[in-house]
């Protein structure tokens, strides 16, 4: 009876160590998983506790500032090229993402994407950074 005994107290402390290597395995996993999706929600731009300042900046808060917005969606191939084009300073732009405010896209008369709003008028397709400058009135330096 005392070998069965023991045989079984192996067994149990065998699930046991089972079931505690599962739950060590699982918090490193979710750990790499959450670290992975901030690090891909900021682009790898972490820096100490803030996200590195873009080359253009000043323009982008300057559109901002003007009441420049860009319409998009996040699926839109043409939106993601206007955003890379901004790089880090796209974070200043006023952007309003069509899936999620539909209401205020179809009231602005957004009919595709990219479009940006500038003075009440819309310009619809992908703008070069030049053409905003030229359309909000910006005399700074983009280059």
């Amino acid at each position: 009876m005392n070998e069965k005994s023991t045989s079984e107290e192996n067994k149990e402390g065998t699930k046991i160590s089972k079931v505690r290597i599962w739950q060590v395995i699982s918090g490193v996993l979710f750990i790499a998983l959450v670290t992975s999706l901030l690090i891909g929600n900021f682009g790898g731009q972490i820096t100490g506790n803030a996200i590195k300042s873009g080359e253009y900046d000043e323009f982008a808060n300057y559109l901002t500032e003007q009441g420049v917005k860009m319409y998009g969606t996040e699926w839109c191939p043409h939106c993601k090229n206007q955003k890379k084009l901004f790089g880090n300073s796209f974070q200043y732009i006023n952007y309003i993402d069509c899936d999620e405010n539909r209401q205020e896209c179809l009231s602005a008369g957004i009919q595709g994407y990219p479009t940006w709003k500038i003075n009440e008028q819309n310009y619809p397709g992908e703008q070069s950074l030049e053409r905003l400058a030229q359309l909000s009135g910006y005399t700074g330096s983009i280059q």
